[in-house]
């Protein structure tokens, strides 16, 4: 670990520029900047909080430099390799690699990079430039002095982190009560009875939505293939007009290969294509690969959705000496699974509760799928009705002591 000092951690009214450009998520990057600054100021920073503080700080400052900072450091850039060749303004050599790849924002080792771009800038703003590129480039070193701000505090902070639970470092936890194995094959019967009619409806809609974003995956294909196409002829046409053009690929052109790359993975079971010249063929024996990927996905997410559901209802059940349970209705739709069973207990309480599947969107574009409860019309013992019922309220209600609610899955 390095002896660096302690460097001043930014919280949002520190970064103003980047404050004021940032399109969405700027709750999400000053909660990130808040929780930036408390760990510089602990010294330390767990390595999963460590990863969720670069996603929600860098994640959000690359998205804003990208379409903030001044045009002049997109078209500023040297000529050769030469350590003192000067500066040259209009063509667009190396400036989406010279910019954002020095920065580094994902890995928070970027300091060195951004120390050296600090030096580009400067050395072009010392350069004669045409007015409107010297204009420009005054607000730059502004923009790169937040970012090394915040790259500087991140960066000291890597170096610091630590594991969540260091041996010895962390309370033992308090052992909670368990379901006996009668209260689980309960709720399991109940759930093999929900899932046994499902389980061929659900592969269907699987096979279905594979289907669907094949055909998506084609087309995202076909477009980025003609804008490659047309991009590389506008090259050659300026190259036989002694032109030179920038070698960075045009926004559309990155935005379509995005999709493909996001849709890909999706739709492997079915179509594959050439990473170069984006043709795509499908795979002659895609209806029984299919056909197995949908069994084998239906089989893996009922069964995550059957422990959830032991591990929400089984201890209530325990805790109360038995209930009995009534599957009321089951659906199933191109976005999930719903269904509701009635639970009933001998001294008279009870709910109505309805979980499901569904399938859902990370902000970075994964899709995963995500097992919701609910409790509705909780009645205790004395005929009274439960306001608001929660997961911790109803388990707390029916004497489940010490018991956490289950942890959301993982995306």
């Amino acid at each position: 670990m390095s002896q660096h000092p302690k460097p001043a951690s930014p919280l949002i009214d520190d970064i103003p520029l980047f404050a004021g450009a940032v399109r969405s998520g700027a709750t999400r990057l000053a909660e990130g900047l808040r929780a930036m600054a408390a760990h510089v100021e602990a010294g330390s920073v767990p390595n999963a909080r460590y990863e969720d503080l670069r996603n929600s700080v860098f994640h959000r400052m690359a998205d804003t430099w990208r379409e903030g900072p001044p045009a002049a450091l997109e078209r500023v850039t040297r000529s050769g390799d030469d350590p003192d060749a000067p500066f040259t303004e209009g063509t667009l050599q190396r400036k989406a690699r010279t910019v954002r790849h020095e920065i580094d924002f994902y890995s928070g080792e970027g300091i060195p990079g951004v120390r050296r771009l600090v030096a580009k800038v400067e050395r072009a703003m010392a350069a004669e430039h045409p007015p409107e590129i010297a204009a420009a480039l005054a607000s730059a070193p502004a923009w790169l002095a937040e970012l090394v701000a915040v790259t500087d505090a991140m960066s000291w902070l890597r170096e610091r982190r630590v594991k969540r639970n260091a041996p010895g470092s962390a309370p033992p936890k308090p052992e909670l009560p368990r379901a006996t194995r009668e209260a689980q094959e309960l709720v399991k019967a109940r759930m093999k009875e929900v899932t046994g009619d499902l389980r061929e409806r659900f592969a269907a809609e699987v096979a279905r939505m594979v289907v669907r974003k094949a055909g998506e995956f084609e087309e995202a294909c076909a477009e980025t293939a003609e804008a490659l196409a047309s991009w590389q002829g506008e090259g050659r046409a300026a190259r036989a007009a002694g032109r030179r053009l920038s070698i960075s690929e045009p926004n559309t052109l990155r935005m379509l290969r995005a999709k493909v790359d996001h849709l890909r993975i999706q739709v492997d079971t079915l179509v594959t294509h050439d990473s170069r010249t984006f043709a795509t063929t499908r795979h002659p024996d895609g209806t029984a690969r299919l056909e197995k990927f949908a069994r084998e996905e239906t089989e893996r997410t009922f069964g995550l959705w059957t422990a959830r559901n032991v591990a929400k209802l089984a201890p209530i059940v325990e805790a109360r000496g038995g209930a009995g349970i009534k599957v009321l209705w089951a659906t199933v739709a191109s976005s999930g699974v719903e269904t509701a069973m009635e639970l009933g207990f001998p001294d008279g309480s009870g709910f109505t509760y309805t979980n499901g599947v569904e399938y859902a969107v990370s902000p970075l574009g994964k899709e995963f799928a995500r097992f919701p409860a609910r409790f509705h019309d909780v009645t205790m013992a004395d005929g009274t009705r439960m306001k608001g019922p929660s997961e911790a309220k109803v388990k707390e209600a029916f004497g489940v002591p010490g018991e956490e609610p289950s942890p959301a899955p993982s995306r």
